[in-house]
């Protein structure tokens, strides 16, 4: 691994195979640039993984079959490359990805030529509005004046935690929430996925309506096989198609003081930490908290009702549990609502599922829909409501 500097120019007089000098289009020392980018390490761990192996045999065969090309005296005279060379490409180039690790990709020595003309140090930055080079510490574009620069840097790697913001890339401004557009002045959207952090346009992934988020595609397929799971091992009744998060209301439903997610394999994610959850019918018994406390929790028409499970001292050594009478906490579903058995309640939740599906394969709709459904949806339930009001005045 070498970047476009001195240490180049004497790696080009090493005749060594082809592909096994890997060019980083920056300047400056390579080795130190691929250790404060967690590039370095897992460099390492590659190359001491293969050494060890007993499939890769060494010396490598490519290197033999060079070396027997030349005498000692044609080794001298060798050069990896020509600069003028416009024919193959026999130079391997690094190309660095916004959130970390490298790919590689092919050039011809006459392209690297050009390259090393104009080498970005490390930290400079490209203009989004008219592309052109400004160094680390200038706040706005050397060429147009604007304030548009990017997320991402000249060989710095944005870290995980960064804040997930989305970049408008005609105007530069920056915004907290999903958008399908600038807010401003209407131009495109540079999104930042939430779960994995990585960048991408408006093509490569879709928001979510409830915590107006954007997901690439990669983390949205991730989240449809994690849901087909949860089908699999939750009651019918509590499974949510938009996410297992539920909303946690303590003092009998007074106040929202948390939320718990359902994970597989009985796993719960809380505020106050991991805890547990265990089917008992159509009823969930969870464990959470520090001290741990156990609720048993009921399916209610809008959500759930938390119940207390108080330990008691008789019955086997493990001990048993008794329910106290008055519920101790309620709960909703944040990312829609449960499905239901059947009548009204299953009519409502395919309704409910049907405007789930349009709204995903159509986002241009999906801030229409978004805000048409809850109007739907209540004059629904209140035409429900009014038709079982007369019908029990009638009885």
């Amino acid at each position: 691994h070498v970047a476009m500097e001195d240490h180049l120019l004497y790696a080009r007089f090493l005749p060594l195979p082809r592909g096994s000098l890997i060019v980083h289009p920056t300047s400056g020392r390579i080795a130190r640039v691929l250790e404060r980018n967690g590039i370095l390490v897992p460099l390492l761990i590659d190359l001491f993984a293969e050494l060890q192996s007993s499939s890769k045999v060494r010396p490598i065969a490519a290197s033999q079959a060079l070396a027997m090309q030349f005498s000692a005296e044609a080794f001298a005279d060798a050069r990896a490359w020509d600069w003028g060379d416009a024919g193959e490409r026999s130079v391997t180039l690094a190309k660095w990805n916004v959130k970390g690790g490298i790919s590689l990709v092919e050039a011809r020595p006459s392209e690297l030529a050009v390259l090393m003309q104009e080498t970005p140090c490390v930290g400079a930055w490209f203009c989004n509005a008219c592309c052109h080079r400004n160094e680390e510490d200038k706040r706005c574009c050397d060429g147009c004046g604007a304030d548009s620069r990017p997320q991402h840097k000249v060989g710095l790697v944005q870290p995980k935690a960064a804040p997930k913001v989305h970049q408008c890339m005609a105007c530069g401004k920056r915004h907290e929430t999903y958008s399908a557009r600038c807010v401003s002045c209407t131009g495109e959207l540079e999104f930042t996925c939430v779960f994995c952090g990585k960048f991408g346009r408006e093509a490569d992934g879709r928001g979510e309506d409830v915590k107006l988020e954007w997901y690439c595609h990669p983390c949205w397929e991730k989240f449809d096989q994690h849901n087909r799971s949860m089908a699999a091992e939750l009651p019918e009744c509590w499974f949510v198609t938009g996410g297992q998060v539920w909303a946690w209301e303590a003092d009998g439903g007074a106040r929202q003081s948390g939320q718990i997610e359902f994970d597989r394999a009985g796993k719960l994610l809380t505020t106050w930490g991991v805890g547990s959850w265990t089917c008992k019918g159509e009823a969930l018994e969870v464990t959470l908290g520090k001290p741990p406390e156990a609720y048993r929790l009921a399916r209610s028409p809008s959500g759930f009702i938390a119940t207390h499970l108080a330990p008691t001292t008789s019955g086997s050594a493990g001990g048993s549990s008794s329910v106290v009478a008055a519920p101790s906490a309620r709960g909703r579903p944040v990312y829609g609502l449960p499905r239901q058995s059947g009548g009204v309640g299953g009519l409502f939740g395919r309704a409910i599922a049907f405007l789930v599906l349009l709204m995903r394969r159509n986002s241009q709709r999906t801030v229409f829909l978004a805000g048409l459904a809850p109007v739907v949806l209540a004059v629904v339930r209140a035409l429900v409501r009014a038709f079982a009001r007369r019908r029990a005045l009638r009885a």
